[in-house]
């Protein structure tokens, strides 16, 4: 009898000590859901500026920015460079914000820049030339201004055919000719720093075309500039060049990515000014609607194609859809 009850002790000890260990991971769990529940700024005792929330509209793009009056210490040491070595997702959205808040993206040309049939360049060799067609472009046309995206392909044919070369997309402006003037003149330039002789070279690796809207040249970004790497040859990119390439965009010469304007409205007019961008998203991006409505209260964030050139439609700034968002976001009375 007395084994019996021992045991029954023994078992019913165990059995409370199980539940107790429950009952502390589900008290974990509930915390860690409630903590995760509190938004970024809370945790880290981030508290926003009143009247220091700032909309910054550009072109094609709009950003908003807020303050906050607990800030990370800015001499804090920052992580160390690394050398670019593909052209990755990151570095994609950071070249088509900057696209975005270019300025007069009319009256320009839309240019691919290929090399002959045989190619044995090196990465440094292939910055060379981009160098010496920049110079080339600032001593024909002064006021020219271009964007450039290098993208990386496995050759399909040719004395080169399975080998790695690089091709680039230009958009140029400000060069001041008409289409013809240009394509002969920028062909010379390509032909005399990678022309193999051929007549071939002269006619085949140079393609120009006119730029006639904003919309166009949103276009020919999403389809040309902003490709991501091809998989397959950027494996083996790793295996014969590794981190040489460099950076995969750029721009030089005159370009304007100064802002239409920047409004500051108070802190309580923020959330409902992104529920207005969210509704508009739902439609264009709903992914991104998603997103935005699942970040933050009081998160920075920026949108594409809700500049305040985005559509020739508008007119002029105070038309477009942005301009009336901020006027058409109240403060909201129930924050807090």
């Amino acid at each position: 009898m007395t084994n019996s009850i021992t045991h029954r002790q023994i078992i019913a000890a165990e059995r409370a000590a199980q539940a107790d260990k429950m009952q502390r991971i589900t008290a974990a769990r509930a915390a860690d859901l409630e903590r995760r529940r509190l938004s970024s700024e809370e945790r880290l005792g981030y508290v926003p500026k009143l009247d220091a929330v700032q909309i910054t509209v550009f072109s094609d793009m709009v950003s908003v920015k807020v303050q906050h009056q607990i800030s990370r210490d800015s001499n804090a040491p920052g992580r160390a460079g690394r050398p670019i070595n593909s052209f990755t997702a990151k570095s994609r959205l950071s070249m088509l914000r900057k696209l975005a808040q270019m300025r007069d993206v009319t009256g320009g040309f839309f240019v691919t820049l290929t090399y002959p049939g045989q190619f044995f360049q090196s990465p440094d060799r292939v910055k060379e030339n981009l160098f010496a067609l920049r110079k080339a472009l600032q001593r024909a046309f002064p006021a020219v201004g271009v964007f450039w995206r290098m993208e990386l392909k496995r050759r399909l044919s040719g004395a080169s055919k399975g080998e790695i070369a690089p091709h680039f997309h230009l958009l140029v402006f400000g060069a001041g000719v008409d289409l013809e003037t240009f394509d002969a003149e920028i062909r010379r330039c390509w032909y005399r720093i990678t022309g193999d002789g051929s007549q071939a070279n002269f006619e085949n690796c140079v393609d120009v075309k006119d730029m006639t809207t904003r919309k166009h040249a949103a276009i020919y970004c999403a389809k040309y500039s902003a490709k991501m790497a091809d998989t397959d040859s950027t494996l083996v990119l790793y295996d014969t060049w590794s981190s040489q390439w460099g950076r995969h965009w750029g721009y030089f010469g005159e370009l304007n990515f100064d802002a239409l304007t920047t409004i500051t409205i108070p802190v309580e007019q923020l959330v409902n000014f992104k529920r207005l961008v969210k509704r508009w998203l739902k439609k264009k991006a709903p992914h991104f609607a998603k997103w935005l409505g699942r970040s933050d209260k009081y998160s920075s964030f920026s949108v594409l194609g809700l500049g305040g050139q985005s559509f020739e439609c508008w007119g002029d700034l105070f038309s477009s859809t942005v301009f009336r968002m901020i006027l058409d976001a109240p403060p909201d009375s129930n924050l807090t």
